[in-house]
């Protein structure tokens, strides 16, 4: 097989390049998706490390939010 014939395969007749307002609409669906996965990781570690706060506060016996309600 001659390895020329595989570099400059040319497109097929019917492609078409996407228009600027398909490009912006892509460019926004990945920048949306992004950063809701972005979020998604960050409120889970926030979430995690609040449950990890309070367990280590309740097995340590150390007044919390309960404590200084009650006076």
């Amino acid at each position: 097989m001659n390895a020329s014939r595989l570099d400059g395969q040319p497109l097929p007749a019917d492609f078409t390049y996407p228009t600027l307002g398909r490009s912006v609409v892509d460019g926004v669906l990945i920048l949306g998706r992004s950063a809701l996965v972005a979020m998604t990781g960050f409120g889970l570690i926030i979430g995690l490390a609040v449950v990890i706060a309070l367990a280590l506060t309740t097995a340590m016996d150390i007044p919390g939010y309960d404590a200084s309600a009650d006076y």
